[in-house]
């Protein structure tokens, strides 16, 4: 084992390391593409975000006000004058249906959780003043960008006229006697991106009377942060029911539901990428320790071999890298596990016959180059994978080359 043989392998390595930081910096620039441009198409053909606030109902009363007047240096003067200002009045019940639909969609390398939400909601209102009054109701859409199928607005079971030159809300009016409670209902089918939210009001509201049912027709149910969870939760053939209910509340926070997710390939394949030079390394070590174990029963790889070795690994990122984008990400990983396998064991068999490829290349191939790649589909145990491969690979060496004299095998002559 010459000092040269081991230079060239350590540019070698060097070589691959570099080749992986350019792909993994290629898939993090494509990623980042991805949502930017990825979010807005989606978004325009889909729908964004959907952010449902509580309708608004008030009154409006009129007050006397004094405004000072006065041009130049003529001494103001105070005029008297009228004005109506709202006075809020809080639903005395409130009951809303929402189901949630999901339908992944696929932009690049990226997986975005759309759904169609079909909303439903009664809202009661009372004028508990001693005279009839007007009631307005303002109701916002929860989003400007997005449309709306099957939209309904009722007040006491008549049909709010939809007015033509409405932005991001419409206001509408009943006239209530005095004590009477009128029954205000709002409906629509709409798509929308990642996550559904329900707000009681901008900052903190009080609530009576309130329940809000959520069905969704999949089980990784999550909620958004600033949301609070569900009252109670009750499993469906499809997914789940979620229900909110109080009596009486006074609350800042929101409700909501966070559409699952799937996995990306781009950031799976950057981390990967990024990663890759640790499995190689790994890998290099075990044919580099098992050539000086074996030295002069089997003949040393050469540096060329270890060069095509190390494009075999890198074929196994590229292939992933660009089939993930046309093929579900499980089965990419598959095949490009398949392939990059089948180059190194064909060649080192070829090389150095069939029981030194399984044994001294084969497996620590599936051990840090599969086993370990496979482990960031779960980031959770990624580390720990890879740890614990870690130390059993070192645990192993250890044990099998405790006995060996380093120094008859690298050349090093004793004094």
């Amino acid at each position: 084992m010459t000092a040269l043989r081991t230079i060239a392998i350590i540019f070698i390595f060097f070589c691959s390391v570099v080749a992986w930081v350019v792909l993994g910096g290629t898939l993090v620039h494509r990623t980042d593409e991805a949502k930017e441009f990825g979010a807005d198409a989606v978004g325009q053909l889909w729908g964004t975000e959907q952010r449902q606030r509580a309708p608004r109902f008030y009154y409006l009363v009129a007050r006397e006000i004094e405004v000072e007047t006065g041009e130049g240096e003529k001494p103001a003067k105070a005029e008297k004058k009228v004005v109506e200002e709202p006075v809020f009045v809080e639903p005395t019940g409130t009951e809303v249906d929402v189901d949630l639909k999901l339908e992944h969609r696929k932009k690049g390398l990226l997986w975005f959780s759309t759904y169609v939400v079909d909303y439903r909601s009664r809202y009661s209102v009372k004028n508990d003043t001693p005279q009839p009054r007007k009631v307005f109701i303002e109701f916002s859409f929860p989003a400007t960008n997005a449309l709306y199928d099957d939209f309904t607005f009722h007040i006491k079971n008549e049909e709010v006229e939809f007015p033509p030159n409405a932005a991001d809300s419409i206001v509408a009016s009943a006239e209530l006697a005095a004590g009477e409670t009128a029954d205000v209902v709002i409906g629509y089918k709409s798509p929308g991106l990642d996550r559904w939210i329900y707000s009681f009001a901008d900052g903190v509201a009080r609530v009576q009377n309130f329940t809000l049912n959520a069905a969704t027709d999949f089980d990784d149910v999550d909620f958004p942060e600033g949301c609070v969870s569900p009252t109670a939760k009750e499993k469906t053939a499809d997914g789940w029911r979620l229900t909110w209910h109080y009596k009486d509340l006074v609350t800042g926070y929101q409700l909501g539901v966070e559409m699952p997710k799937k996995l990306n390939p781009g950031p799976i394949a950057s981390r990967m990428s990024f990663f890759a030079p640790v499995s190689l390394l790994f890998f290099f070590a075990v044919l580099f320790i098992v050539s000086a174990v074996k030295a002069g029963k089997i003949p040393p790889l050469h540096p060329m071999n270890y060069f095509f070795l190390a494009a075999a690994f890198f074929a196994f990122h590229l292939l992933f890298a660009y089939l993930a984008d046309h093929v579900d990400i499980h089965l990419t990983f598959l095949a490009s596990s398949l392939v990059s396998c089948a180059l190194v064991f064909i060649y080192v068999a070829l090389a150095r016959g069939t029981r030194y490829a399984v044994a001294y290349a084969t497996f620590p191939q599936l051990m840090f180059l599969v086993l370990f790649s496979y482990a960031f589909f779960y980031p959770g145990y990624a580390g720990l994978v890879i740890t614990v491969g870690a130390i059993v690979t070192l645990a192993v060496l250890m044990l099998a080359t405790a006995r060996v004299d380093w120094a008859a095998r690298f050349g090093v002559k004793r004094s």
